[in-house]
């Protein structure tokens, strides 16, 4: 009995070794496995359900995986010559060129191609043999698409792939991009063809000033912008008036108690578990207004400057690089522009990101814990780019690690995010609002709920989620993303350093939520980071490999400085407006200001959104678009609309009649500004 149990222990022992040693092999064969897959669901199903549709996984789908993958694992053992990696590079193409002749949008199509033509690049810089086939997907294709191209977008067919262009950006971008083109043209000869480089390393300690003073003086220009946003009221509930409310509360008694973010009495946490807006609560303390928060949410943003000098002290590119890589990033439209919706704790991921990565290059391992729970305590599904950063990091052949430090890592970058994930899944599910999964419900058949359930149906509908990947709107947002970093992201010979794009997949792209692929929005600011961080592993690894010289390397950064400056400018030259408005009017302002600080702070309020921030210590406050279903509530003391907006708004005018049906009556603290209604005694 002995000799059959110490038997089975060594079978069970040497099956272990077995798959650990060929564990590259077992999972090219599921790879393959999972492309035959997908090739025949495309060539079995109408384009409509493959691409707009999602249905149960059939029986039929499974069955190919599973015996597509028998069928591989057998023959790679049996037949030693044949190589998994060129059958999944023949079946990679195959389906790439099927996926572009079903689709029926002209912009999926574009995605796919670009998504080849990427694949191309990092096979080619790998020198791999088999490059070439992309490049003969891409020739096969572009017919396809020209015919693609002359077909009517706007086609309700098309269902979330129509689209109206007018309801892009393309119109007020696409001479910034002429402009960007023709100046980076002209920078490039003049690097090329004059001494301006030896000069620039020449004064590189002056350059060094006069970065560092671009980047101080940006800084406080966009803090006194912000500072006269708050001033004109420039402002709305979500998300500077709720959280300016919440801050107020928070410094009283520590609770993140808001009656602006749903309506009712409730913890701000219950929403979104971010505690790291603690750590701006002593700077409120000493100087409790909103421009405290606008002005902190900026130097938190830019504060990542810190990180990242020290972390290209760690890359191989020259000091003259390294300088003008700070001006580059100051420069990135979507630090800024991410903001343009006021505070959010989401701007914390930037500098935070930045910290994780140095510490994990330097192997500081408390570095690494402290860095990756602030991180992790932006809020619930900030465990995703931790996630990806681990991955990268343990995948990777550019930084040397002990093994000590990526046992290290699978503890704070796997394991941690892991259990913090869960933990904060279940507090928002049993005493919080749940978590915010109503925004993958696009992967969600009918009566299905949960993360989970959004993973598998995934990884059973790849061609779907393609198709939400690259809708028009999506790619025009990778433009304005990729663009100012001269799409360097997507030049790497590296393929683990992909993993850092797994953010941008899942909290920008996939989703349906617009806001979350708009530069406009705070959703950007996490996977702006890693993109950046991208762009320097690619610009390093291509110099290295000595297919770019140091001459390019600058022009390069020249490009994404002129890319950024200009689209920065484009995008954000009207905000300055606002210190323009206060000047002309700073009597009414200051008015309104004052009308609205005199209100007893104990009564409750409706109130038109911009002057939610100014009303925020009211502990019941709400906006007059969302309370109570536009309905007259009784509790209500007061009503605050602006009177110039009275007889002109249909909501406010629906609103407010509701009221008077109540009886109430003008406020004695109405103005010439401000229109209130009073509760009757």
């Amino acid at each position: 009995y002995d000799k059959i149990l110490d038997g089975g222990f060594y079978n069970m022992k040497q099956f272990w070794i077995k798959l650990l040693e060929n564990r590259n092999d077992y999972f090219r064969c599921i790879l393959g496995a999972y492309l035959f897959m997908i090739l025949v669901g495309l060539l079995t199903s109408t384009p409509h359900d493959i691409f707009l549709a999602l249905t149960p996984a059939s029986i039929l789908t499974l069955g190919v995986f599973f015996v597509a993958g028998s069928v591989l694992i057998l023959f790679t053992q049996k037949i030693p010559f044949l190589s998994i990696f060129k059958v999944n590079i023949l079946l990679l193409n195959i389906v790439l060129l099927v996926s572009i002749y079903k689709s029926m949008s002209f912009f999926l199509s574009l995605g796919l191609l670009l998504l080849t033509l990427v694949l191309y690049i990092g096979s080619f810089l790998r020198k791999e043999k088999l490059s070439f086939s992309y490049l003969l997907v891409i020739l096969f294709t572009t017919p396809r698409l020209l015919t693609l191209a002359s077909s009517n977008f706007q086609d309700t067919a098309l269902e979330f792939h129509a689209f109206n262009l007018a309801d892009t950006r393309f119109n007020i971008i696409i001479w910034p991009v002429i402009f960007a083109g023709l100046l980076s043209g002209a920078t490039l000869l003049l690097i090329h063809n004059s001494p301006l480089k030896q000069y620039l390393e020449r004064y590189k300690k002056l350059l060094t000033y006069g970065v560092f003073s671009i980047v101080a003086l940006y800084i406080v220009y966009l803090s006194v912008v912000f500072v006269y946003k708050v001033k004109t009221f420039d402002g709305s509930t979500f998300d500077i008036g709720l959280f300016s409310q919440m801050f107020h509360r928070m410094s009283t008694d520590l609770t993140a108690i808001t009656t602006l973010e749903r309506d009712r009495v409730l913890s701000h946490f219950a929403v979104h578990i971010s505690p790291i807006f603690y750590l701006m609560l002593p700077f409120y303390k000493l100087f409790p207004h909103v421009e405290t928060l606008e002005v902190l949410q900026i130097w938190v943003v830019f504060s990542a400057v810190i990180p990242l000098r020290l972390l290209l002290s760690k890359l191989n590119l020259s000091k003259l690089a390294n300088i003008l890589t700070i001006l580059w990033f100051v420069l990135l439209p979507v630090l800024t522009t991410a903001g343009g919706y006021h505070l959010h704790e989401n701007c914390f991921l930037v500098p935070l990101i930045f910290w994780v990565f140095y510490f994990i290059v330097n192997e500081k391992k408390w570095g690494i814990l402290i860095s990756t729970i602030l991180l992790l305590l932006v809020k619930e599904d900030a465990f995703i780019y931790v996630f990806s950063i681990g991955i990268f990091f343990l995948t990777q052949k550019r930084f040397n690690l002990t093994t000590k430090t990526k046992k290290w890592l699978i503890i704070t970058e796997f394991l941690l995010p892991l259990l913090y994930f869960t933990l904060a899944m279940y507090l928002l599910s049993a005493f919080g609002e749940g978590g915010m999964v109503s925004r993958f419900d696009a992967f969600l058949l009918k009566d299905e709920n949960g993360v989970l359930t959004v993973f598998k149906n995934l990884i059973l509908h790849p061609s779907f989620a393609i198709s939400h990947l690259f809708m028009a709107k999506k790619l025009g947002y990778l433009f304005l993303m990729l663009a100012p970093m001269c799409f360097l992201p997507l030049l790497q010979r590296n393929w683990s350093t992909y993993f850092l794009a797994i953010p941008l997949v899942v909290i920008n792209l996939l989703p349906d939520w617009p806001y979350q692929y708009d530069i406009g929005f705070q959703y950007s600011y996490g996977s702006g980071a890693l993109l950046f961080i991208m762009a320097l592993l690619a610009l390093e690894d291509l110099k290295e490999h000595k297919l770019i010289k140091e001459k390019m390397v600058i022009s390069v950064i020249f490009v994404g400085i002129i890319f950024s400056g200009t689209f920065l400018h484009r995008l954000t030259h009207a905000w300055s407006s606002n210190i323009t408005y206060y000047q002309q009017n700073k009597d009414k302002y200051d008015a309104i200001r004052y009308g609205l600080e005199i209100l007893p702070e104990d009564a409750s309020i409706v109130a038109e959104g911009g002057y939610t921030p100014a009303l925020r210590k009211h502990q019941a406050l709400y906006d007059i678009f969302y309370h109570n279903q536009r309905k007259a509530d009784p509790s209500i003391d007061y009503i605050v609309i602006p009177r110039e907006q009275k007889g002109k708004n249909d909501v406010y005018d629906s609103v407010i009649a509701s009221y008077e049906t109540l009886g109430y009556k003008e406020s004695k603290y109405a103005t010439k500004e401000l229109f209130i209604l009073e509760k009757p005694e």
